[in-house]
């Protein structure tokens, strides 16, 4: 009386197929949770792993500075070092040549010894340098 006047038994062959099947089932779920436990630290580890190293060769990689300036090089001579009682003692020194005759040898033979007494007292420095604009 409880049971449906439509409702077909269910076969004994079918029960056992569906019995079978939730089992297979059943195993399967085991196994992908035992793997997961065992085989997701590892996977964990080499992952970590593979992170840890790819950070250390990005950070051996040499990077350019986007906002670098590029660096110059600049000439000068210290002009204050240069000792004034020493320099004027220098070019009291300056021979005087009576042999030249022409005006132009007399001022290649002074420029070229003032040079000469400057690049001793002051000597040229080259630095590089950056500029911010």
């Amino acid at each position: 009386s409880c049971v449906p006047k439509y409702t077909k038994p269910i076969k004994f062959k079918r029960l056992m197929l569906l019995h079978s099947f939730s089992r297979i089932m059943l195993m399967i779920m085991c196994l992908v949770i035992w793997s997961l436990q065992t085989l997701l630290p590892l996977l964990t580890y080499k992952f970590m792993t593979w992170v840890c190293l790819i950070s250390v060769i990005s950070m051996e990689l040499p990077l350019e500075d986007t906002y670098s300036k590029p660096k110059r090089q600049i000439h000068f001579r210290n002009l204050k070092a240069i000792d004034p009682i020493c320099i004027n003692q220098d070019i009291q020194n300056i021979s005087l040549v009576t042999q030249l005759t022409s005006v132009n040898g007399s001022v290649d033979y002074y420029n070229s010894n003032l040079r000469n007494i400057l690049k001793f007292h002051a000597p040229i420095k080259t630095r590089a340098v950056t500029f911010s604009r």
